[in-house]
């Protein structure tokens, strides 16, 4: 008599299940073709085994360190559409997920409500015996992978700082970034307007006042921060 495991690989064996499309990419630039490329697997590999795509999770902008879970895309179709799907597809392992923490939860509820996980490489495919196994292999490395890369990424970003440049991300109050004539970002300069704020955020620090005191200070002269958000108004 068959086991519960075989009986479920069986029914996922079928043809014309019902599939999501899931998409990931951590950066989008203006030249950025990864998502069509994703697509296009997908849909190779659907057509092929005979299935058909209902829907796409396309998380764009999206570390591969955040939980599947908590996607914009992906996230309501686990959550509240499991009932219109019958298996995901990702092009790739680390499309799906560069921890194997991740990777092993969503794994685990693709078992539990019955679902097909695959990937169009054809490393994962939950309807056969091994897929499981190999996949699991395959993130593990996929993890190392990630935790090379943020390595290397902090190694570069404090090179730069003992260079005196700036690594990007968030732009420090007072600063704004500096561009060349052709408008490409060379690094950052100071924004006099709102670097008289920040002296005279020192200057009352010195003078014994709280971080809250400040804030509040702040917030009374209607200071604002960030970028697109009002002009500051002049230091009185």
């Amino acid at each position: 008599m068959a086991n519960k495991g075989t009986t479920r690989r069986a029914a996922l064996r079928r043809t014309g299940l019902r599939i999501v499309g899931v998409v990931r990419l951590s950066r989008v630039t203006d030249v950025t073709t990864s998502p069509e490329r994703q697509k296009e697997s997908i849909e190779r590999w659907a057509a092929e085994a005979g299935h058909r795509i209902v829907g796409w999770a396309e998380d764009l902008d999206v570390s591969g360190s955040t939980d599947p879970f908590e996607r914009e895309e992906l996230g309501p179709w686990l959550s509240e559409r499991s009932g219109e799907f019958d298996g995901l597809c990702a092009a790739k392992i680390d499309r799906w997920a560069r921890s194997i923490v991740h990777f092993s939860r969503l794994l685990a509820w693709c078992e539990e409500h019955g679902k097909l996980a695959a990937t169009a490489d054809r490393q994962l495919n939950t309807a056969e015996p091994s897929g499981k196994l190999i996949a699991y292999v395959a993130a593990i490395f996929t993890e190392m992978e990630l935790d090379a890369i943020s390595e290397r990424v902090t190694s570069a970003r404090a090179k730069l700082r003992q260079q005196g440049k700036w690594p990007g991300g968030t732009i420090p109050f007072g600063y704004r970034t500096a561009h060349d004539a052709e408008g490409r970002t060379t690094g950052l300069e100071i924004d006099e307007e709102r670097a008289q704020w920040a002296r005279a955020m020192v200057a009352k620090r010195l003078e014994g006042w709280s971080f809250q005191k400040i804030a509040d200070w702040l917030n009374e002269q209607g200071v604002t921060s960030g970028k697109g958000k009002p002009k500051a108004p002049a230091v009185r």
